[in-house]
């Protein structure tokens, strides 16, 4: 999270705009953290790409649409469960990834051998009736942008 939330933080500075940072690690957390943003008037919400937050995305989107908040998310599990988008690496992708590995290492190459990959496909996914519940309208060129458009 840290490295995601550095990048975060460099955005928001060039953007001139303020971020408040909210960590949670039980629902409780979870539970006080949207009242706070609700309290505080906080429209936006961006979810980082944690083990505990992928176990969680449909009680995230769904505490999201009920103090509607945007909610945006790293997976597109997350936006099928009511978040509003996602943009990340493909997961198929990854998993690929990941099957060349295993066949590589069970040839015989050494796990510290292989070289380190980086995603080089990423895909932004937006439920267009999140943003419809929300009252946002969403422009035709972030339509025309979009990998994956859910009604």
């Amino acid at each position: 999270m840290e490295l995601h939330l550095h990048e975060v933080e460099e955005a928001s500075r060039k953007l001139d705009r303020e971020i408040s940072v909210f960590r949670a690690s039980t629902l409780n957390d979870v539970i006080a953290t949207f009242a706070s943003l609700s309290e505080r008037g906080i429209g936006a919400l961006y979810v980082d790409d944690e083990a505990f937050f992928n176990l969680n995305n449909p009680v995230l989107a769904a505490f999201a649409l009920e103090h509607r908040i945007a909610a945006s998310f790293r997976g597109r599990d997350a936006v099928v469960a009511g978040g509003l988008t996602s943009y990340g690496a493909r997961p198929t992708d990854n998993m690929r990834q990941l099957g060349v590995y295993a066949g590589r290492i069970l040839k015989g190459d050494k796990p510290g051998d292989l070289p380190i990959v980086s995603p080089t496909k990423f895909e932004f996914v937006l439920n267009l009736k999140t943003a419809r519940s929300l009252g946002l309208e969403v422009p035709p060129t972030v339509l025309a942008l979009t990998d994956e458009v859910i009604e």
